[in-house]
């Protein structure tokens, strides 16, 4: 097994363009977390989906990648928009898993992209999905994610399963995440079509991102992280 070199950043900036929350009014920023205050009526959306980009900065290098695209075309564009996101600039995507609320806005996104632009996704995030909860009659079958579609749009698909970097290897896409804690069980009503069968979701295409900050160590951004975010952070940098 090869050891996969990741390079020191000097900063790091992530921006939420997707999340569940939003409030006009909070508006207090400190020297980490800046707030963002837009002129009304533009105002920010929030949808039950994640959406983060992040920007890796070493000397006079600039590198940015989006990490998921949320659930809604409407919700993405938008607070792109109002926070003034050029998505052009954005050099690559990487799904955190292959659950729609995280890559509803992706066509939307890669309409915008820049043509080419490498999307970087487990290959068991192309599965069929369904929520089996106890309280509903049936299962519900979630939308799957259409590599046709995303190929179509000029964007290239790059399925990996195993740990890569990004960013001239400023960014790490942790793939498979070894099951090392026995108290996160990942989400036991969320089953996938695996050779043939629904059985409860494995997870493997459950990845996160890290990136190695000068000062500050290894920063690792996760998505839903139903791998586990410790069993994400304690993952090792091998293939």
């Amino acid at each position: 097994m090869s050891q996969l070199s990741l390079r020191e950043a000097d900063k790091l900036e992530v921006t939420v363009l997707v999340d569940n929350y939003a409030d006009l009014l909070l508006m207090d920023s400190t020297e980490t977390v800046q707030r963002v205050q837009a002129a009304f009526p533009d105002t920010l959306l929030a949808e039950h989906g994640l959406s983060c980009l992040v920007k890796v900065f070493v000397g006079s290098e600039e590198h940015w990648v989006l990490m998921d695209a949320g659930i809604s075309e409407s919700c993405l564009l938008n607070n792109a928009d109002v926070m003034e996101v050029d998505l052009t600039r954005i050099e690559s995507l990487v799904l955190s898993h292959g659950h729609f609320d995280h890559f509803g806005g992706l066509m939307a996104f890669l309409g915008r992209a820049k043509k080419g632009i490498p999307v970087i996704v487990h290959p068991d995030a192309f599965l069929e999905f369904r929520l089996n909860l106890p309280f509903l009659d049936q299962p519900l079958d979630l939308p799957r994610l259409d590599e046709t579609a995303i190929t179509q749009t000029g964007a290239v698909v790059h399925k990996i399963g195993e740990a890569s970097t990004l960013a001239s290897d400023l960014v790490l896409v942790t793939g498979n995440v070894e099951r090392t804690t026995d108290f996160e069980t990942g989400f036991p009503w969320m089953e996938a079509m695996i050779e043939g069968k629904w059985i409860v979701d494995p997870f493997r295409h459950d990845q996160g991102i890290a990136v190695m900050v000068k000062n500050r160590g290894l920063v690792v951004v996760g998505g839903c992280s139903h791998a586990g975010i410790i069993n994400m952070s304690e993952r090792p940098l091998r293939r």
